[in-house]
């Protein structure tokens, strides 16, 4: 038996919405069926809050923006919106796509798609200010939700891990959301006197409390700032194109990414926290475990075959798959 040889990496797959005819028939107007609602998580979107990586670079550090973007759609598609066939993928690079099949999601127009994003985002604090003061909006039902998550991950993985004010860069990015130029100046000379980020959030939490309590003008109605921090932060990123366009391709499971060479597999909700992006199996991985089995098989006469999927590090993605079909096609 000859072994497997990988000349090039492979074309990326992908998959297009359901339409009334088939794209070859150029003469018949073509109208939308269906298609799945679909989330864009990209890494590369935190870029603005992350250090340890940048742009498609992604580790399991910064892996944790996207664990918790999940929970929180997860936990908003099927108590708010009642879905509950869920697939959750890993693009192959920089991110997740979450797939919604339920018939119900399928079937929505774009300006439903865009109504639940819509419901789904949070101001960020690059709010407006009128003639007064710095403003922020109220914090909703969905952002005290959303908060409950974030909560006990903001100071391990932003203050700690991301070194959120432990650098130049770090604090003057944080200084640009403060309300004023007064609580600038007065932010920035409460951090020169401490050197840790984890000191200089704790100084700053008791800055803000005592300026609320004081009633200074600038930072009047703004009770909530922290958590919008913590939002700002911490909170969901969403491709917006992705989830709104019904004419959007969406990477094909299974497929290879055409540039890292990785597998796009399923993987399982529950295991999120613990993904490493860089396990992933590659298609070279893929080729070596296969020819090593073949040439196993062959020593020992065994007529198996080599794209048994059990014996490679397909096995647990395709078992996911499975069963979300098996989910999905049962009434």
């Amino acid at each position: 038996m000859k072994a497997i040889v990988l000349k090039e990496l492979p074309i990326a797959i992908n998959i297009g919405a359901i339409y009334n005819t088939p794209p070859r028939c150029k003469s018949v107007p073509k109208s939308f069926v269906e298609k799945e609602l679909v989330f864009d998580i990209d890494i590369s979107d935190y870029d603005d809050v992350r250090t340890c990586c940048k742009g498609s670079d992604i580790c399991t550090r910064c892996w944790k923006y996207i664990f918790i973007a999940c929970k929180i759609l997860n936990i908003c598609l099927r108590h708010d919106f009642g879905y509950d066939r869920i697939l959750w993928i890993f693009s192959g690079r920089r991110g997740i796509h979450c797939w919604v099949c339920d018939k119900a999601a399928r079937t929505l127009n774009q300006s439903t798609r865009s109504g639940i994003l819509n419901y789904m985002g949070h101001e960020t604090l690059k709010c407006f200010a009128n003639e007064d003061h710095f403003q922020i909006r109220k914090l909703n039902y969905y952002d005290r939700r959303v908060l409950a998550i974030i909560e006990p991950e903001f100071i391990p993985l932003c203050v700690v891990d991301q070194n959120l004010l432990g650098t130049e860069e770090g604090v003057n990015y944080f200084l640009a959301l403060l309300p004023d130029n007064e609580a600038q100046t007065d932010v920035k000379q409460l951090f020169n006197d401490r050197i840790s980020s984890i000191d200089r959030w704790n100084s700053f939490t008791e800055y803000h409390k005592n300026m609320i309590d004081s009633g200074i003008r600038y930072w009047r109605g703004l009770e909530e700032y922290l958590d919008h921090v913590k939002l700002h932060y911490c909170g969901p990123r969403f491709d917006r194109n992705v989830t709104e366009g019904t004419t959007h391709l969406l990477r094909c499971p299974f497929s290879v990414h055409n540039e890292t060479g990785k597998i796009v597999i399923p993987f399982d909700l529950a295991e999120v926290e613990k993904f490493d992006p860089s396990t992933v199996p590659t298609i070279k991985q893929l080729i070596t475990e296969i020819n090593i089995l073949n040439r196993n098989r062959s020593i020992e006469g065994d007529a198996g075959y080599a794209s048994d999927y059990y014996e490679t590090s397909l096995r647990k993605p395709i078992d996911i798959f499975q069963g979300f079909v098996k989910q999905v096609t049962t009434k």
